[in-house]
């Protein structure tokens, strides 16, 4: 139905736009949010993959999140 083509596009529109946002963070922080959010990887297993601190990983987390957050607010 029209509702649920709505949906879907409304969707796609706000997936292209967390990928333009992730693309414009800093590179350890993308891919911080990249493994969190889409491989859901723990804190633990990213700072091992990326030889970071377990601390550094959350601080580029709570950044990242806090990024989208606020930028998705304005455009829903």
């Amino acid at each position: 139905t029209y509702i649920h083509i709505e949906n879907e596009i409304s969707e796609k529109d706000l997936l292209d736009k967390e990928e333009m946002l992730i693309e414009a963070m800093p590179r350890q922080r993308s891919l911080v949010y990249r493994m969190s959010r889409f491989e859901e990887r723990s804190l633990d297993e990213i700072a091992l993959t990326m030889n970071l601190s377990k601390r550094t990983v959350e601080s580029h987390l709570f950044l990242a999140r806090r990024e989208i957050r606020e930028n998705m607010k304005k455009i829903i």
